[in-house]
């Protein structure tokens, strides 16, 4: 029997508003970390963040990121 392929999250980028969900932070503040994220990974201010980005970032386990995402 093969093994299920692992569960994907229901999309790939964060929003400010996840970023005030994650952090507990304001919704002006989520978007400077948003901001600072997008500009230490060469993007520009209206690039996409990802997971992955957010989670190097910030240094929060990709796992507890993910259980924001998927409520």
């Amino acid at each position: 029997m093969s093994s299920s392929p692992r569960k994907m999250p229901p999309r790939a980028v964060v929003y400010p508003r996840d970023i005030v969900n994650i952090m507990g932070v304001k919704l002006r503040t989520a978007y400077r970390i948003r901001a600072k994220i997008l500009a230490a990974n060469g993007k520009d201010s209206d690039g996409c963040l990802t997971v992955l980005e957010f989670c190097a970032f910030t240094k929060i386990p990709e796992e507890t990121v993910l259980k924001y995402l998927l409520d």
